[in-house]
């Protein structure tokens, strides 16, 4: 791997270990698995409504999704990368996660802003990387 790629096996451990937090700044109402109220910001995206949010897709599936197609920042925080990125297909919805807890691989994520060139970008990564 280039210098910042991750190895394919650093992915497949990170797919395994890493978890999903909801972030209230990305909540209008109350989550499963959202440990503090909601408190929406003007300037973050809100998940509330998206098919993330319901049990048959959730946001924990796209992490790790983004993870085994090796849609990862090279940026680095420790061992983790400070982002990743997944396409809900079905909504044509473009995510981002955020790492929160570099100790124990935690992201939140939020759907980014359709309209932005970088949007455009990952969503062809996103297909020319297959399943």
């Amino acid at each position: 791997a280039k210098e910042g790629e991750f190895r394919r096996d650093e992915l497949k451990r990170m797919e395994e270990e890493a978890r999903y937090c909801p972030s209230p700044y990305h909540k209008s109402k109350p989550t499963p698995g959202l440990t503090a109220p909601p408190a929406p910001r003007p300037d973050k995206t809100v998940c509330d409504g998206l098919p993330v949010t319901r049990s048959d897709r959730s946001a924990a599936e796209l992490l790790k999704a983004g993870f085994r197609r090796g849609m990862v920042s090279t940026q680095r925080h420790g061992e983790w990368p400070q982002n990743v990125w997944a396409v809900d297909t079905d909504a044509g919805v473009v995510y981002e996660a955020q790492l929160s807890n570099r100790g124990r691989g935690v992201y939140h994520g939020y759907p980014m802003k359709r309209g932005d060139f970088f949007v455009d970008f990952i969503g062809r990564a996103w297909r020319g990387r297959g399943t």
